[in-house]
Parts: C-alpha cells; sequence; structure tokens
C-alpha cells in the first residue's frame, strides 16, 4: 500500500529509445560538415546570389558552384548537400515569386 514504484526509465528516455537533446530556438548549432558551414549560411549565401544574379542566365549548378567558391566547401562535401542547396534555391525563387 504504501510503496512506492521505482521510475524504470530516465529523464529524456522511453523504452529502448534516447531522446536526443533539442535545442532552444535561435540556438546556435555547431555544423556537422567539415567545412563548419551551417544549413542557415548556405541559405542565406543562396539569397544572395539569387538577388544579385540574372536569373535567366544562371542554373542551379553554377549556384551551386557559387557556393562552393564562396565557402571554400569541397565537391565531396556539396554532392552530399546538393539536395539541400537545390532545396534553398527552390524556396528562395518560389518566396520571390510569391512577393512579385
Amino acid at each position: 500500500m504504501g510503496q512506492q514504484r521505482e521510475a524504470s526509465t530516465a529523464i529524456g528516455s522511453f523504452g529502448d529509445f534516447t531522446l536526443a537533446p533539442v535545442s532552444p530556438p535561435g540556438a546556435q548549432q555547431l555544423s556537422q560538415w567539415p567545412s563548419g558551414i551551417s544549413d542557415e549560411q548556405l541559405a542565406g549565401r543562396v539569397a544572395e546570389i539569387i538577388a544579385t544574379t540574372d536569373l535567366m542566365t544562371i542554373t542551379k549548378k553554377q549556384v551551386r558552384q557559387q557556393i562552393m567558391a564562396y565557402f571554400g566547401m569541397s565537391s565531396d562535401e556539396e554532392k552530399a548537400r546538393r539536395e539541400h542547396i537545390n532545396q534553398c534555391i527552390t524556396t528562395e525563387l518560389e518566396m520571390r515569386q510569391a512577393s512579385a
């Protein structure tokens, strides 16, 4: 009757699954990439390139090449992050089209 049950899981765990720590919104996260470039930095650079380039003459590949040159990113890292960079390009173009 007066027995206390001992908790079988630690805080931050659920059964056999341990929850990863969550950073608060706006917290600076360390990049896991060799270049140290965050996804936010890539998105910002994509926005700068699109804002200052004739969109009728540039390709996604050329945007990626400019990013590689700007940040000194290796081709292996560019290949690994290509999908994210392309998504940044698409998102930026959609935002500009919506505001036009």
